[in-house]
């Protein structure tokens, strides 16, 4: 009971607002997922498109990246349940300013938003050695049994905008999750449950589609020292509230194929809002979508799930 009643302190003071901005310490090898960090809907048609890009007109997929953030993230039990009683739940954590965890994600021709898995299931990535880290409590109580949703909101240039919840996605189904014991100060240990980067994917189906064409063969046999284009949100960066359009960086493989079912980067400039943005790849004239942004390791290198994990 003591061991419970340590976790209501934590996240009773992060609802009031004294929560850390989150980080993920353990384990991580210097790995950054780089998406640290209400509105009415306006109408904007997503137009519908599967035509292959030409090289060099990355413009021409903007209307399909959008900026998404999360709004808030709500933790809840069944009614009479031990959880629910105990925690007094359900409860609920709002982000705000510069708390609010930001990203990218992008609609294919095949009629699919897809996002980076730490996006919308942040406690899967961020939990750490810490109690005093809000996504730690969030894994601690999801994996007991406790029920976690979240609001996302995404927009692109075209002023399409979206609202989804955490529950509409799908992601892998977990079985690359590893388990990790952390303690507390008084020695009492907590089972977490950290998810792998290759299962760095979040996908839904939307009615819309659009010119960015999936390859997921090419995703698999890309030569070392290949380009990538990579559009995104930097920072938050080409978010402003009239003129929402994503930026441009590029990478460079670093090894032929797949290394730990990841495609390795490096001389890549991905920031803080750049997860879960489109990676292409441009073959003869044409550009391909062939992975997703995940994460950084430190300065210039980093992963890029590929599309070819994704089984729709």
């Amino acid at each position: 009971m003591k061991r419970i009643s340590i976790i209501v302190f934590l996240i009773a003071s992060f609802l009031v607002g004294n929560a850390q901005n989150p980080i993920f310490k353990k384990n991580t090898k210097g790995s950054r997922y780089v998406n640290e960090t209400p509105s009415n809907s306006r109408s904007g048609e997503v137009s519908r498109s599967n035509t292959v890009v030409s090289a060099g007109d990355m413009s021409a997929f903007e209307p399909y990246v959008y900026f998404v953030k999360m709004t808030n993230i709500t933790i809840d039990a069944p009614k009479n349940s031990v959880l629910h009683d105990y925690f007094n739940l359900p409860v609920t954590k709002t982000f705000v300013g510069e708390d609010v965890p930001i990203a990218t994600g992008f609609i294919t021709s095949n009629g699919y938003l897809i996002t980076a898995r730490h996006v919308v299931e942040p406690w899967a990535y961020k939990a750490s050695s810490s109690l005093d880290n809000f996504f730690t409590c969030a894994n601690i109580l999801y994996n007991l049994g406790a029920v976690i949703d979240a609001t996302i909101v995404a927009e692109s240039k075209t002023g399409d905008h979206r609202v989804f919840h955490y529950s509409d996605f799908s992601v892998s189904d977990r079985s690359g999750d590893v388990k990790a014991e952390i303690y507390d100060s008084e020695g009492n240990a907590y089972d977490i449950y950290q998810a792998s980067r290759s299962d760095d994917y979040a996908y839904k189906k939307v009615n819309a589609s659009s010119n960015i064409v999936m390859n997921p063969a090419l995703s698999e046999s890309l030569p070392a020292g290949a380009r990538l284009e990579i559009l995104g949100f930097p920072y938050g960066q080409g978010t402003d509230k009239n003129d929402i359009h994503p930026q441009y960086t590029y990478a460079t493989t670093s090894n032929s194929g797949l290394l730990h079912n990841v495609i390795p980067i490096t001389g890549a400039n991905l920031e803080p809002g750049n997860s879960g943005g489109p990676v292409f790849y441009k073959q003869g004239k044409n550009y391909y979508l062939v992975g997703i942004v995940s994460s950084r390791h430190g300065r210039s290198s980093g992963s890029v799930v590929p599309i070819s994990i994704i089984s729709f």
